[in-house]
């Protein structure tokens, strides 16, 4: 398993999620987006199998940015990658 914790990507790069990490969820923290309002670069906070657990460092982590943006993905096998 790769480490992606840090890693920043773009919208299309977060589709390699998909294969590379099946079933897993990820906590990303939207650094910009265009100007219809869509994330189009992300970088990894956290990912687990457990959405719980991401909730849980979203409320209690002290490297969250209280004035940022975030977004749950999970990387579902069986289906396109949409954020």
């Amino acid at each position: 398993m790769a480490d992606w914790v840090g890693r920043e990507m773009t919208d299309d790069e977060v589709a390699l999620l998909y294969r590379e990490e099946p079933g897993q969820w990820f906590l990303f923290q939207v650094l910009a987006k265009n100007s219809r309002g869509r994330a189009t670069h992300l970088k990894v906070v956290a990912h687990h199998r457990d959405k719980d657990v991401l909730r849980d460092i979203l409320m209690e982590s002290e490297v969250i940015d209280a004035g940022g943006q975030y977004v749950f993905v999970y990387a579902d096998p069986d289906g396109k990658c949409e954020l």
